[in-house]
């Protein structure tokens, strides 16, 4: 049986928070992006202490009301 394809835009993304495996709040997302390099997705996250942060596709777990890295 296939699975159900779950597709979540990129105007869904922009402002969720990004929470890390220990449960702490990294930042929240800013943009969506591609690398045309390496052909992957990645998150552009402002961090609490607003820098900024490239967060590789590969590197998210699960996304529901939060991006879980």
């Amino acid at each position: 049986m296939s699975q159900k394809k779950r597709l979540v835009s990129s105007q869904k993304l922009v402002g969720m928070q990004v929470i890390d495996v220990k449960g702490i709040m990294v930042g929240s997302v800013r943009d969506v992006g591609v690398d045309l390099t390496d052909k992957r997705l990645v998150l552009y996250v402002t961090t609490k202490a607003k820098t900024e942060l490239e967060i590789p596709w590969e590197s998210i777990q699960s996304i529901e009301d939060v991006v879980l890295l």
